[in-house]
């Protein structure tokens, strides 16, 4: 079975960090690639041990948007 998750990905001064907000798993890695495979590998275990919820979670496509605030 194949499922489509989101990635989100920023940097945090070394590392990037790669959030999956259907799932709520985030990974790391000192690139955006290797974060991305880092968090695919991470969203293939949990979708392993908490199938029902991935099931429900996983058919919702998130709408990224960016956003400013002036201070």
């Amino acid at each position: 079975m194949e499922r489509e998750f989101t990635a989100v990905i920023w940097k945090e001064e070394d590392l990037f960090v790669s959030l999956c907000p259907q799932v709520d798993v985030s990974s790391f890695g000192r690139t955006a690639d290797e974060s991305l495979k880092n968090l695919k590998d991470a969203v293939k275990l949990y979708t392993q041990e908490e199938p029902m919820v991935v099931s429900a979670l996983s058919k919702l496509h998130p709408i990224l948007k960016s956003f400013k605030i002036i201070f």
